[in-house]
Formats: C-alpha cells, structure tokens, sequence
C-alpha cells in the first residue's frame, strides 16, 4: 500500500538535514567566538607579542604588496594611454595612474595582500601542527 504524504512533509524532510547542519555550524561558530572573548583579555596582558607578529607580517608582505601594485599600475597606464591617445590627453596619464593608485587602488591592494599572506601563513602552520599532533597534545594539556 502506497502511503500519500503532504507536500510541506516532503519540504520539512528535504530541509531537514541542511537546517540540522546549519545549527551545528553556527553553535560551533558561537563557541569559537565565546572562547576568544573569553581569552581575549589574557593576550592583551602582554602586548609586545601581538606588536611583534604584526610588524613581521607588514615587513614581509611589502614586496608582494609592492610587485602588485607595480602590475596594476601598469596595466592601468596601458589601458589610459591607448584610450586617452584618442583624444589627445596621453600627457595626463600618468597623473591619472598615480592618482588612482596612490588614493583608491594602494590600501585595497595592500590590505588584500597582507589577508592573503597571512591567511595563507596561517592555514599553513595549522595544518603543520595538525600533522605532527601538536594540536592534539595542546587540547590534552587543556591549552587554549
């Protein structure tokens, strides 16, 4: 015997296990935010590590940073020259590129550079630790 369900069953049972994994993400998220409130306040006691950490990060990311805005600008004074050669306005062009990066295009590429470089440092030495279970022996001590 073949049994007919409802329509908004078939919806609940579909929507079911996406809705299911969707809380068990966001509790995981709440608990990684309350346990970084929770320490927040014993890394600030000692502020000469975090200001370590970020200058190291600003000194090595410059040339990156450097070699991207190089690229950019570049190509920014290709695309104003061949279009202001139109017009008779090339002698504008590297005012416009200068312009450009210094005031709009500099911080945006710098800040997407150093978040890269440092997401990626990140991601690295985590996955370093979790190879050598490190991770493991800093959750067995009770290390946060």
């Amino acid at each position: 015997m073949k049994t007919i369900r409802h329509a908004s069953h078939v919806v609940l049972v579909k929507l079911g296990g996406p809705l299911a994994r969707g809380g068990q993400v966001t509790s995981e998220f709440m608990a990684l935010v309350f346990d970084f409130l929770r320490s927040a306040p014993a890394a600030l006691k000692s502020p000469g590590v975090i200001i370590e950490r970020f200058f190291a990060l600003i000194v090595s990311s410059w040339f990156l940073v450097a070699i991207t805005t190089f690229a950019t600008g570049a190509a920014l004074a290709l695309q104003f020259g061949q279009g202001m050669s139109r017009f008779g306005g090339k002698l504008y062009v590297p005012n416009i590129v200068a312009f450009a990066i210094i005031r709009a295009l500099g911080p945006v590429f710098a800040c997407l550079m150093v978040a890269a470089r440092s997401g990626g440092g990140v991601a690295a030495e985590l996955g370093s630790m979790k190879v050598t279970q490190q991770i493991d022996a800093l959750k067995a001590l009770g290390a946060n």
